[in-house]
């Protein structure tokens, strides 16, 4: 989040501290002469650091940032619905501005001190608790208070979510490590040419942003049932995006709960809070090196950097050995059998291995049947 003079950038800070450390280096570069408008966005408090709070203080933003980062000194998990829009000059080379007074609001327009959601402040931001993440919240400050040359009264900055581009759905919500899920984005404001990626990579609707799967143009594998991909009906409007999922590298497994990024030239991400993962069906032949699933009396193992989809009834297993995630898919009934199953992480807790049936989030709502089989003469592991 992040605008100067006619020049918009936007930092992830909701993905990583090193994208709230590279916005803090940035403000940090800012002249005297320079006005930077920030307005946050999402999950933005996830990742602030200590030292993006710092400089935004420098900016005149509201000193609460520093108050409430976590004990991590990241982060403001406590601070969910806050939300923060801030106009000022970062230099420190500028003398004190004169005294003015800032208006915001998340009304459509400004209805008054005596409207829930409005008021005053002093400083020329607001670090402001919104009941819902997504509400409007605009400010109203004067640019005149930093620069001696005037700028024009009729020229008040004011943010506006409304003008935010938005994100109201997406589906499917998984794809294959190998790529190729054709992902339906719907929406308002995303223009004719928007850059849409997920994890940090590209989800494909032009022909020269498709990528290769063992050596091949994913829209080369044909359209069979079990590995083929759909490349029909990619494109983006104003209103949807159709676009094709690209393959994940190895050295970047696992990743859940990803985030799903619409950008458009001048107005930033588009707002969205819903996550993707990756993660390989066990019924798809790609996940198991175009083989088969799994039959009767197999071992299988589940390696550290894997997600599996569990979405079939396999016939029962010998072993099942779970180091990275097994995930049964919540849309049909399901059974899992075998004679041992072992779910295995590291032993000092730094990786963690995972069989998940729902969440405390959002509970199976099928049936999950896990049944060991053996008997009283069995080896224990």
């Amino acid at each position: 989040f992040f605008g100067v003079s006619n020049t918009v950038r936007t930092y992830d800070t909701e993905a990583s501290e090193e994208e709230a450390d590279k916005l803090a280096e940035f403000l940090s570069t800012l002249g005297p002469s320079e006005l930077a408008l920030i307005v946050s966005r999402g999950q933005w408090y996830r990742h602030v650091t200590h030292s993006l709070a710092e400089q935004l203080v420098t900016c005149g933003a509201s000193k609460a940032l520093l108050d409430h980062l976590d004990d991590a000194n990241h982060g403001f998990e406590s601070l969910q619905n806050y939300r923060l829009a801030h106009a000022g000059v970062c230099s420190t080379d500028i003398p004190d501005r004169d005294a003015t007074t800032s208006i915001f609001y998340t009304t459509p327009s400004y209805l008054g001190l005596d409207t829930i959601g409005s008021g005053t402040t002093t400083a020329p931001s607001v670090f402001f608790d919104v009941t819902d993440s997504s509400e409007q919240l605009t400010l109203e400050v004067d640019p005149n208070i930093w620069f001696t040359s005037p700028i024009g009264k009729e020229q008040v900055f004011s943010y506006s979510a409304a003008l935010t581009p938005n994100v109201t759905s997406f589906t499917p919500d998984i794809s294959s490590t190998a790529g190729g899920a054709k992902v339906v984005i719907s929406g308002e404001g995303f223009g004719t040419s928007p850059n849409v990626t997920i994890a940090g990579y590209v989800c494909a609707y032009q022909s020269s942003d498709i990528g290769s799967y063992r050596g091949k143009s994913l829209c080369e594998w044909g359209t069979d049932e079990d590995f083929g991909v759909d490349c029909t009906g990619l494109g983006a409007s104003d209103t949807e995006i159709t676009c094709l999922t690209n393959p994940i590298d190895i050295e970047d497994r696992p990743i859940l709960e990803a985030s799903l990024h619409v950008q458009v030239d001048g107005m930033g991400y588009a707002s969205n809070s819903d996550l993707f993962t990756y993660a390989d069906r066990w019924s798809a032949v790609t996940t198991w090196g175009y083989e088969d699933p799994p039959q009767q009396g197999d071992s299988v193992a589940i390696g550290e950097t894997d997600v599996v989809l569990y979405n079939m009834n396999s016939p029962a297993l010998h072993l099942l050995v779970i180091q990275g995630t097994l995930i049964f898919l919540d849309e049909l009934d399901l059974e899992l059998n075998a004679s041992y199953i072992m779910v295995k992480g590291n032993e000092d807790g730094s990786r963690l291995a995972k069989l998940q049936v729902g969440t405390e989030a959002n509970p199976f709502q099928h049936r999950a049947t896990i049944t060991l089989e053996g008997n009283r003469r069995i080896l224990e592991i």
